[in-house]
């Protein structure tokens, strides 16, 4: 059950990462001017109901409205979540 959760929790988190990076969502969430997009191949442990599972670490490069640049990177894991409860 634990590995079918981790599976699960994976695709969802990238479906919503990918479909907020298109549409020009994630920079609205995150409260940015651009986000680029570096990789989602890392994974972190994420604790839950059924244990610990590794899910992948979504790692992105910001530039703010004051045009700093920045990475940022477990913020976004947590924005995704919050946003959909």
């Amino acid at each position: 059950m634990k590995d079918l959760f981790q599976v699960y929790v994976s695709k969802v988190l990238i479906h919503y990462f990918e479909e907020y990076y298109k549409n020009n969502e994630l920079a609205k969430l995150l409260n940015v001017k651009i986000v680029e997009k570096k990789t989602t191949k890392k994974m972190t442990k994420f604790k839950n109901l059924f244990g610990d599972i590794l899910v992948p670490q979504i790692q992105v490069r910001v530039v703010d409205f004051n045009g700093k640049k920045r990475q940022n990177f477990n913020i976004l894991f947590k924005k995704i979540i919050s946003k959909k409860r």
